[in-house]
């Protein structure tokens, strides 16, 4: 008599397996794109981002060297030039804005007395709805706000200056990294012919165009779908603030539109203080205004996501909701791109093994 899965009749391990074979691919698929996304593509994006803007700028390259007679890896400096010249001009807008927004708050000599009415009427508002004295909360707001500023020059300052250096390692990596992919972008623009004709001789590239294609075109298809939707927010929000009666309702509709990319922050970082200083103000219908606004960008997200995302990549809206929230919990705030291509790698290789 065989013990265990060699008993007559039965199956043994190997049988087993093979007998479910694709479901241990599957598995397998999973697992490997999982590992993939978690620590080989955060070593490899500089690379990856190099490697796609030059395929898809590649047809316009073509042209100016036919054109011209400008090689592509000229071509692609011009572009990073003209790139960095728009980037530039971007960040000195909101700079510029920023550094008047905060001149004008420190340069009032009665921005204490103003933050001390605020502080007034948030009390009494707090006196009417719930009966608490609003005199003595207010001293003891202030008493807090005191002994929280003198911790703060104990304790808080030396724990900035700390965390001042890790900040200026992640800003030194950031610009190594910028700098790695601009190179990488040329070199891969004046060698991608080369590239493809020795990598032709592959029997694997067909396979692999193949596969690449399809990620490519979806991936191209997701990006565009969410900058569609930060746009809508974008001009939401601004239109929002306008109306609020802010001075710098473009730049706050901007950077409105910007947070409301990752995920937990969202627009609410931005939209539900500045309700609240409305309330406090007592610009009820400011107020108003931006609740609206915040219900509206809410809707368009919640709306619009999951149909143009999952229309671009073939998949049911509660799939892409799902990859969305599966993709942060597993990689981070990088999971709101990672969850869904992911979940798009894993499909065109599912559907290769077949």
């Amino acid at each position: 008599m065989y013990p265990g899965w060699y008993q007559e009749g039965r199956e043994g391990p190997m049988e087993f397996i093979l007998k479910h074979e694709k479901v241990w691919k599957r598995v397998g698929i999973i697992g490997g794109v999982y590992l993939g996304m978690k620590y080989l593509v955060p070593l490899l994006i500089p690379f990856l981002v190099a490697a796609l803007t030059a395929y898809w700028l590649r047809p316009c390259f073509l042209r100016m060297e036919k054109w011209f007679r400008i090689k592509p890896a000229v071509s692609a400096g011009i572009f990073l030039l003209l790139a960095a010249a728009g980037v530039g001009l971007a960040l000195y807008f909101l700079g510029s804005q920023l550094w008047a927004l905060a001149g004008r708050f420190f340069a009032q000599e009665e921005t204490e007395i103003y933050l001390e009415q605020a502080l007034y009427n948030c009390c009494q508002a707090a006196e009417r709805m719930l009966g608490f004295p609003a005199e003595r909360m207010q001293q003891t707001v202030m008493t807090q706000v005191r002994v929280m500023v003198q911790d703060m020059k104990g304790t808080w300052m030396p724990k900035a200056m700390n965390g001042s250096f890790t900040l200026v390692k992640g800003v030194g990596k950031s610009v190594a990294a910028v700098l790695i992919t601009a190179i990488s972008f040329v070199l891969w623009s004046g060698d991608f012919e080369k590239i493809k004709e020795e990598a032709e001789g592959s029997a694997l590239w067909q396979q692999l165009v193949r596969l690449a294609r399809g990620i490519l075109e979806a991936v191209g298809g997701y990006l565009k779908a969410q900058c569609i939707i930060i746009a809508i927010i974008m001009g939401t929000c601004s239109v929002g603030f306008f109306l609020a009666g802010s001075s710098y309702a473009l730049l706050f509709g901007i950077c409105t539109g910007l947070l409301d990319a990752l995920p937990v922050l969202g627009t609410g970082i931005v939209l539900a203080p500045s309700i609240l200083v409305s309330v406090i103000q007592r610009d009820y219908q400011a107020a108003l205004i931006l609740a609206v606004t915040y219900g509206v960008c809410t809707l368009v997200r919640e709306v619009l996501e999951p149909r143009l995302v999952g229309k671009r990549l073939g998949l049911f809206p509660i799939l892409v909701l799902m990859s969305v929230y599966v993709g942060v919990q597993v990689y981070g705030v990088g999971g709101i791109v990672l969850g869904p291509l992911s979940v798009l790698v894993i499909q065109e290789l599912w559907r290769e093994m077949e």
